[in-house]
């Protein structure tokens, strides 16, 4: 399933963290359960006008989704 948005929390400059040797660049909501989901930056693939994740991410409560975020160098 792919799951477009432009609702999202991009991780702004003295926010980032790095957890286990990864970069959390932004979180966006399942659309399933409402829960967050976490990207990191070697899951996510820019392009000019979007960013998607590579592969479905699994959500907690057991949803695979490719997620697109629109409008993501506009944040």
């Amino acid at each position: 399933m792919t799951f477009k948005t432009t609702r999202f929390i991009k991780v702004k400059n003295n926010q980032i963290e790095k957890i286990d040797n990864r970069i959390r660049l932004a979180f966006v909501r399942c659309p399933k359960c409402k829960r967050y989901v976490n990207l990191y930056k070697d899951e996510l693939k820019l392009n000019d006008n979007e960013v998607r994740t590579i592969r479905a991410k699994k959500c907690s409560c057991g949803m695979k989704t490719v997620y697109v975020l629109e409008g993501w160098h506009d944040k």
